[in-house]
């Protein structure tokens, strides 16, 4: 197994989408993931809400392991060991129960002896287990020690402060929750017809575009402040800016930790990210031409550990329209495999009469946002407390 499986998932679901747009006008059907996925899938057969997938040995692919300077949260992003050079991450998200459990994500991290130091194994049982995803619970209270205080100090005062802010942040956002609908069902109609947003664009609809102005409004204003504070050359920012996916690939040896990141430019190399994926416009979705020759952009960087999450921060900010997009025709997807037959308006309709999908969607984007006034509101006392 190489380091080219960590390839994002937004590749190819890009490629079907933009094919099955191509071929018939509409988004078709996403087909079944690669044999070599499915091998990994397999690693958790046997497992059973009795059975976590908790292994005393901390290197095993399928093994689960935590930041421990995340869990000081309520709900901490985990990771699974890929293979021996990788995790990748999953994120919490409320199912239709009320229960947190966990998915995967396209995004992955370095896995070395360095890295280790940071990680502790938790234990896991897997709930869903197909073709498509893998859902697994975290399961806290059988960590060793759970019980134990975590300590006063700090540090516990500042992660308690900063999830108040964030919390606090994301409810000022609750508001536009209607207006964020529309946004959606803009993004499905897209989805099944590759002119929608051209077409509102050119007969000016005000009912959607309104909306859709509304949040991309939003967006772009946490875009803009993040790059505020994010010191970084515009080559980089322009060319992560431009492509809606990467791959990640680690850098080991001591080759790695010689060399500067591209960033930020101190020692220590964790990670290469290959920027890639069909470039398009963020207004309409739609596919363009690929730049000249004497405009084309840098692709390749090499970062630290701590910039490459800056780094997927950015990404998400710049193309969350897009992603939105790509959840929106993955759902549509879904629908037509199911029945074939059905008709678009049906298909619309079904899926914004999901609200749970809708209010976890809805979330997703006001956790990055609040995110980003998080960070920059950490930048603005850092650096006023160094004048």
């Amino acid at each position: 197994m190489t380091n080219r499986r960590a390839k994002a998932k937004a590749v190819q679901l890009q490629q079907e989408i933009m094919a099955g747009n191509q071929g018939t006008g509409g988004v078709q059907g996403s087909g079944s993931r690669a044999l070599d996925d499915m091998e990994e899938l397999a690693e958790f057969a046997n497992d059973s809400d009795s059975d976590p997938a908790w292994t005393p040995e901390i290197d095993k692919p399928g093994e689960f392991v935590a930041d421990q300077s995340d869990l000081a949260q309520d709900y901490p992003p985990i990771w699974r060991v890929d293979n021996k050079l990788l995790l990748q991450k999953y994120v919490p998200f409320d199912d239709q129960s009320g229960k947190i459990l966990y998915r995967h994500v396209s995004t992955y991290s370095a896995w070395n002896e360095e890295s280790k130091k940071k990680y502790v194994r938790i234990p896991v049982c897997v709930r869903v287990l197909n073709q498509v995803e893998t859902i697994v619970e975290f399961l806290r209270n059988e960590m060793p020690g759970h019980n134990t205080p975590r300590g006063e100090g700090e540090v516990a005062r500042n992660t308690v402060n900063q999830n108040q802010l964030v919390e606090k942040s994301m409810d000022e956002t609750k508001s536009y929750q209607d207006v964020f609908e529309v946004y959606i069902q803009t993004l499905i109609s897209q989805a099944l017809d590759s002119n929608f947003l051209k077409e509102i664009f050119q007969e000016q609809d005000d009912y959607f575009l309104s909306r859709v102005k509304s949040i991309d409004s939003l967006t772009e204003d946490r875009r803009r402040r993040l790059v505020q504070i994010t010191p970084w050359a515009r080559t980089i920012l322009t060319s992560l800016a431009t492509f809606p996916a990467y791959d990640v690939m680690v850098e080991l040896g001591q080759n790695g930790m010689q060399q500067c990141c591209g960033a930020c430019h101190q020692p220590g190399i964790a990670v290469r990210i290959v920027l890639q994926g069909q470039t398009y416009n963020s207004a309409t979705l739609a596919p363009t031409a690929a730049a000249p020759a004497q405009q084309q952009y840098d692709k390749t960087f090499q970062l630290c550990q701590t910039c490459s999450a800056r780094f997927e921060l950015l990404h998400k900010i710049c193309h969350q329209k897009y992603m939105m997009f790509v959840e929106c025709a993955k759902r549509v997807n879904q629908q037509i495999a199911h029945d074939s037959s059905k008709a678009a308006t049906a298909i619309l309709n079904e899926l914004l009469a999901d609200e749970h999908w809708l209010a976890m969607l809805f979330k997703e984007v006001r956790s990055i946002w609040a995110e980003i006034e998080l960070l920059e509101r950490l930048y603005r006392l850092q650096t006023g407390s160094q004048q």
